[in-house]
């Protein structure tokens, strides 16, 4: 008979692992979730000492999935910082190390509130900063659309 260590353990008596942890552990004596050593990232023990991903994070590693809100300038992202986006909102802009952050004069979730001047064709107020984004136009404007005249 030839004794051979089971799948993911080594060693001269087979006693050290080497394979795959369980889900949420970064490191591991074996692969039970009794095993980690240190908890993944965006994980942190229970209080029998399992380690569990943060609410809003799935995955293996839990950081395959994010299932919370994002910054108000994200479009998508992975956790809820302005740095964790990985798409921007239409009206914002990645910043070096700091993330997605709103453009000047844009403000709000997704950097969807206006707040700069309108241009000089609208009365009313504005959704944005051109003569398309207008409410209402001023007396001798009129809005069109892309199939005529609105007025």
């Amino acid at each position: 008979m030839n004794c051979i260590c089971r799948d993911g353990w080594t060693g001269a008596d087979c006693g050290t692992y080497s394979g795959a942890c369980a889900e949420a552990c970064e490191s591991c004596t074996g692969p039970e979730r009794g095993d980690c050593t240190a908890c993944s990232f965006n994980a942190e023990r229970n209080r029998h000492g399992i380690c569990r991903c943060l609410p809003e994070y799935y995955g293996m590693t839990c950081n395959e999935s994010y299932g919370g809100q994002c910054a108000s300038a994200c479009l998508t992202c992975q956790g809820n910082d302005a740095y964790d986006c990985i798409e921007c909102a239409p009206n914002a802009v990645w910043i070096g190390q700091v993330g997605c952050q709103c453009n000047d004069m844009w403000t709000g979730f997704r950097c969807t509130e206006y707040i700069g001047p309108c241009d000089p064709r609208c009365q009313g107020g504005c959704t944005g900063p051109s003569a398309s984004d207008c409410y209402r136009c001023v007396t001798n404007a009129h809005q069109e659309s892309f199939y005529g005249n609105y007025d």
